[in-house]
């Protein structure tokens, strides 16, 4: 392959791996109706998957000091990107995983350090952002409501009191 269009693949990797969670995995035989499942399923989430050359990947990956052991660059490789929620994407390859047994997970490029497969595995098992801060928007209003029911329920007992107080001097 020409240096030009090699150094034409590196800016484009570069700048597709630039400042966004990436996912190294190994496709293996994947059939074509497989592969557009699973770029269908990761363009869902807002993602982006391709496939690099290994050497212009380490390389790349060498110049932003981030050591990659050579398991995870073994074989065919397939790198998925995305710029926010990779609790998301790694939801969704681990699905993808376990229906496809040519389909492998090898580790993610988070934080400027590279994981391992367990770990891509514990961040799709958290909830997602939506659910987080539904949960903390439950968390935080549940004493305020506790407290305007609490209020309601004096009032309503104070009501009930001058019924009866009422009725009692009727009665007299």
């Amino acid at each position: 392959m020409p240096v030009a269009e090699k150094e034409l693949m590196y800016k484009i990797i570069k700048s597709r791996i630039q400042g966004k969670t990436v996912f190294f995995t190994s496709y293996g035989r994947l059939t074509v109706d497989n592969f557009q499942a699973l770029r269908k399923n990761i363009r869902e989430q807002s993602g982006v998957c391709f496939s690099a050359k290994k050497t212009l990947v380490k390389r790349l990956l060498n110049e932003i000091n981030v050591t990659v052991p050579n398991d995870i660059l073994e074989g065919p490789v397939l790198l998925a990107t995305v710029d926010e929620e990779p609790q998301k994407l790694s939801k969704t390859l681990v699905d993808f995983e376990k229906g496809n047994n040519e389909f492998n997970i090898r580790g993610i490029l988070i934080e400027g350090e590279v994981r391992g497969k367990d770990f891509v595995t514990g961040l799709s098992k958290l909830p997602s952002r939506e659910q987080l801060l539904a949960t903390l928007l439950a968390t935080m209003k549940a004493p305020i409501t506790n407290f305007v029911r609490d209020l309601s329920g004096i009032m309503k007992n104070f009501v009930v009191v001058l019924n009866e107080v009422k009725k009692q001097k009727e009665e007299k």
